[in-house]
C-alpha cells in the first residue's frame, strides 16, 4: 500500500498516534494503522477509526468531567426509556443518543448537565417525559412537590 500524499510505501504499525480534537492533542496507544515514514501521513481501517474516535472521546470526557457512554446509557435505562424517547426528552436529533452511548460522538457540556439533572432529580425526568410525550417502559417514581391543597401522591 502506498501513501496517498507522497507515494512512499506505508508500513503497518500500532505505534502511538497523536490526534487533535476540539483544539486539544490526544495521545492514543495501540490503534492499528498504516504509517508513511516519509511524510507522516497515515491510513486507518474504518473499524480501527471507530475505535480511535471512541478512545479520543473517552479521554476527552475524562479530561472535562463529562459523562461516559456507559453512564449515559445507565441514566437512560434507569428511566426506562428508549434512545428515541431520551432524544425527545433532551431535545436532540436522532441518532444522537446512540452516538453518545457508543462513544462515536461526545455530548456538549449543556447536554451533559441536562442528563446529570435528569439522572439525579426524578421530578426533572418526569417533567421532560411529560413535555416530550414520552411513556417509559417502566413507571418512574414521581417526586413532584404537591400543589396548593393537594395531597402528596406517588406513582409506582
Amino acid at each position: 500500500m502506498f501513501c496517498p500524499e507522497c507515494g512512499a510505501e506505508l508500513r503497518e504499525t500500532c505505534e502511538t498516534m497523536r490526534e487533535a480534537y476540539r483544539g486539544e492533542e490526544f495521545v492514543i496507544e495501540g490503534i492499528r494503522h498504516n504509517q508513511c515514514d516519509s511524510c507522516g501521513e497515515y491510513m486507518i481501517d474504518i473499524n480501527d477509526e471507530v475505535e480511535l474516535t471512541r478512545r479520543i472521546h473517552e479521554e476527552s470526557a475524562r479530561r472535562h468531567d463529562l459523562l461516559s457512554p456507559a453512564e449515559i446509557r445507565s441514566i437512560r435505562t434507569s428511566l426506562g426509556v428508549s434512545q428515541k424517547q431520551f432524544e425527545a426528552m433532551l431535545g436532540v436529533s436522532s441518532p444522537t443518543v446512540s452516538r453518545w452511548e457508543t462513544g462515536y460522538m461526545q455530548q456538549t457540556r449543556m447536554a451533559d448537565n441536562l442528563m446529570r439533572l435528569v439522572g439525579q432529580v426524578p421530578g426533572a425526568a418526569t417533567l421532560l417525559m411529560r413535555r416530550a410525550g414520552v411513556i417509559p417502559r417502566k413507571t418512574p417514581v414521581i417526586d413532584f412537590p404537591p400543589g396548593p391543597g393537594a395531597s402528596p401522591a406517588r406513582e409506582a
